[in-house]
């Protein structure tokens, strides 16, 4: 995948990320039930009515993955810490330092 104009190339379509690795797992977003973040890296973000990926930018200040869910901003690192669990909350005990 190429970078250009600060926007990352992402899979369209679930069908495309299915063919390459059928073993992928989608868990629903935490206030967003109508988005899924992949499991596994690259953690892309999906749109559950469709399945389409959505589109995700450099975030200037931070150097984070931003993506736009239902036109407001945010960082992809917010949606990646709870799929870890306790073992993140030991370097990030409050994780509303992130929202």
């Amino acid at each position: 995948m190429s970078i250009e104009a600060n926007t990352i190339e992402a899979i369209t379509t679930e069908a495309e990320a299915d063919a390459i690795d059928p073993t992928v797992e989608w868990q629903t977003l935490i206030d967003h039930e109508d988005f899924e973040i992949c499991t596994n890296e690259p953690y892309q973000i999906r749109k559950r009515s469709n399945g389409r990926i959505v589109a995700e930018s450099f975030h200037k200040s931070t150097g984070y993955i931003q993506v736009n869910l239902n036109k407001k901003p945010y960082l992809i690192v917010i949606f990646i810490i709870p799929l870890y669990g306790s073992w993140l909350q030991q370097f990030f005990p409050d994780d509303q330092c992130f929202r």
